[in-house]
């Protein structure tokens, strides 16, 4: 499992302004978030860290690319993955909607978790070639498998149709 450690950003030196970090993840940092289907990853992550006397406010950009199954014919694809977003950190100890709010004594900000979230929620919900790109192979004996549960039928299943189709012509 990765050390999330590389992902904290150090903020207690730094002075007022604007600050640029990059971050390169990769499928051993989404193991530790028990992701296993994201072995193949690579995203880097750029963020604007603008630091002001009592916030601080992030820009967080992601860009790459995720392999994963195609859902329909399991052949693996590249996903490219993008995502933008923005971020408030307070101090204090009151937790507030939308805002980080760390305690007076952190020094460092885990960026960990904002990778996460923004990774996962980046990733479209399906998960598919374009259409004429899955394996042939695989699609036919999707197609075979259709027609044939269509032609194999339960007869117990068959009995109660015949019985609810008679109570419907009653």
């Amino acid at each position: 499992m990765e050390d999330l450690k590389a992902y904290r950003i150090g903020f207690k030196g730094l002075a007022d302004g604007l600050h640029n970090f990059e971050f390169r993840v990769s499928g051993e940092f989404f193991e530790a978030f028990e992701l296993e289907d994201w072995q193949e990853a690579d995203l880097l992550f750029k963020v604007v860290l603008e630091k002001k006397s009592t916030i601080m406010e992030l820009d967080v950009v992601m860009e790459g690319l995720l392999r994963l199954p195609c859902d329909r014919c399991n052949v693996m694809m590249d996903v490219p993955m993008t995502t933008q977003e923005n971020w408030v950190v307070k101090f204090g100890s009151q937790e507030e909607d939308g805002i980080i709010v760390l305690s007076e004594e952190e020094h460092e900000l885990d960026m960990s978790h904002i990778f996460y979230e923004a990774a996962v929620l980046a990733a479209p919900k399906r998960v598919v070639h374009e259409e004429g790109e899955c394996d042939p192979r695989v699609l036919e004996i999707l197609e075979y498998r259709q027609e044939r549960d269509k032609e194999d039928t339960d007869p117990r299943w068959d009995a109660l149709k015949a019985l609810k189709n008679d109570l419907k012509n009653r």
